[in-house]
């Protein structure tokens, strides 16, 4: 493990400088760069797979609405962009914790790529909406982990952050969830990782309501994903 461990961490920081020198181009040429969030996972997920040699089998790409959503999925572990970035939509951006941001070159790869920062806590994670909502309003998609952290605990899921649900309730978008079988990095070894993307869910007059149809959905799923 500690080989690929080593592998895997020079291979992020090479994808994060061929992509961060791939949007500065567009950048400097005044090229569209919404899609860069989904390139960069992509080109991610390309030598992830090669290193640890895990497949993935994924349910419910029909689900996938044509019209700009909200996609939320569960948050476990480090290598989530590897194992979400076959699926990653096009035309979407991802929200992000304000502490990446600092992070050398993948900071600045994100803010090209148009993610949306947000700092912790609910009173300032809710003044993400109206950026989030300027993004869905001109077609663009949203990601989001409403979990908020990695979660690392015998849960199946962590409660969810609102942030994602009062989006849904103001821009009235659908929420897609997409769940990931539960996985460490060692069971990702040639292993195979299940991922299935739900019907969308409509969002209620209520964010708690919102939220827990979310949650539960989720839980469901992730539990039949899992070994």
């Amino acid at each position: 493990m500690f080989i690929v461990t080593i592998l895997s961490a020079i291979w992020l920081v090479i994808s994060i400088i061929i992509s961060l020198t791939y949007a500065l181009c567009l950048f400097f040429l005044r090229q569209s760069r919404i899609n860069m969030t989904q390139w960069h996972a992509r080109c991610y997920t390309w030598g992830i797979r090669r290193i640890y040699r895990f497949h993935i089998d994924v349910q419910g790409l029909e689900n996938i609405p044509k019209s700009p959503s909200i996609f939320i999925a569960n948050h476990q572990h480090a290598l989530d962009m590897a194992v979400f970035g076959t699926v990653f939509p096009a035309q979407t951006v991802a929200v992000f914790k304000s502490e990446l941001f600092w992070i050398p070159f993948f900071g600045l790869l994100a803010k090209l790529s148009g993610s949306i920062f947000v700092k912790r806590g609910s009173l300032r994670a809710r003044a993400m909406i109206p950026s989030c909502q300027k993004a869905l309003e001109e077609g663009t998609s949203i990601w989001i982990f409403p979990e908020g952290t990695r979660n690392k605990s015998p849960q199946l899921l962590l409660p969810f952050k609102k942030g994602a649900f009062h989006l849904a309730l103001a821009s009235q978008a659908p929420i897609v969830p997409i769940c990931a079988s539960r996985y460490t990095a060692a069971s990702l070894l040639k292993g195979t990782i299940h991922i299935q993307i739900l019907p969308p869910i409509h969002p209620h007059n209520s964010v708690e309501a919102t939220a827990k149809d979310a949650h539960n959905a989720m839980q469901v799923a992730v539990r039949r994903l899992s070994p």
